[in-house]
């Protein structure tokens, strides 16, 4: 207690109320938490079988494909998780605040555990909220370039591996590009430049 008789929470008590409110209180946010772990780590997994399988550098483009797709989804969702902690925390802030019962003002005057349990429920949502959307921020600053560019390979494989699938159906050398094929377009236009002569 304060000199003034006011109760301060001690740093270890805080952070025991904290873990305790995680598990029972706020236990969608720790939910989220173990699902942003999930599709981190299973993007990181996609990362490196991209990794070694560039390595082996196989003919078929589905792999790659495959492989993009499964890295866009996992890494993807994991953003979108980590953009939407701060969210749950303010949906706790909100579910506790309306736990509240002002109908009775007198019988909050008298209960006012239940008013400060009811407050540290809503801080504690947003708190958590908080914690996890920067802790998974950081961790997102350290990896992402890293990702950026193995999708950025990975992209430039499909690619190369399309266009030697395009050499071989037309039969052109490996040393010579590849005609694009003519938009619809430039080719009315060519059949109306016919027509004029």
């Amino acid at each position: 207690m304060s000199s003034d008789g006011k109760e301060i929470i001690s740093f270890p008590r805080f952070i025991l109320e904290m873990a305790r409110s995680i598990i029972s209180d706020d236990f969608y946010i720790f939910l989220f938490f173990i699902i942003a772990l999930f599709t981190i780590y299973k993007a990181l997994s996609v990362k490196k079988e991209i990794r070694d399988e560039l390595e082996k550098m196989p003919d078929n483009p589905d792999w790659a494909k495959k492989l993009r797709r499964r890295l866009n989804i996992f890494y993807t969702s994991f953003l979108t998780i980590v953009s939407v902690f701060p969210l749950l925390g303010m949906f706790g802030t909100v579910a506790a605040l309306l736990n509240l019962d002002f109908s009775d003002l007198g019988g909050i005057a008298g209960n006012l555990d239940a008013v400060k349990n009811d407050f540290f429920r809503a801080l504690t949502s947003t708190a958590w909220g908080i914690v996890f959307a920067v802790g998974f921020k950081l961790f997102n600053s350290h990896i992402s370039f890293d990702m950026e560019d193995t999708i950025e390979d990975i992209d430039t494989v499909v690619k190369a591996l399309k266009d030697r699938e395009v050499r071989r159906e037309r039969d052109i050398p490996i040393n010579e590009s590849v005609p694009a094929p003519r938009p619809k377009t430039a080719l009315l236009k060519l059949g109306e430049d016919t027509d004029n002569d």
